[in-house]
């Protein structure tokens, strides 16, 4: 499975997500022989360590910046991964929001 997003808007977010970003567009970005730059789509795989819905309700709140993401999460499991991966991408505000589901 796979999200797609922005590099601009996520960036814009979290330095740490600008950071993930930029050193894997870095490794992924091709020369044509016209010697002009080929961006190709980044994939970053997380080697299943991280929860797909959960990072995905992270890349919704970058482009969206509400906390509304949290709605419908009955999960606890899923709400602590949430909290590792805010505090992790150093977004406090969703941190701080999903710390106050317990």
């Amino acid at each position: 499975m796979e999200i797609q997003g922005h590099m601009g808007i996520i960036s814009n977010k979290s330095f740490i997500l600008s950071q993930l970003l930029s050193d894997n567009i870095a490794s992924q970005i091709g020369i044509k022989p016209s010697g002009t730059k080929e961006h190709k789509k980044v994939v970053i795989d997380f080697n299943g360590q991280v929860m797909y819905q959960s990072f995905k309700r992270i890349i919704d709140f970058c482009y969206l910046d509400d906390l509304n993401v949290l709605d419908g999460i009955t999960d606890s499991t899923e709400m602590i991964e949430i909290i590792k991966l805010s505090s992790h991408y150093k977004l406090n505000r969703l941190l701080k929001a999903a710390e106050s589901y317990f």
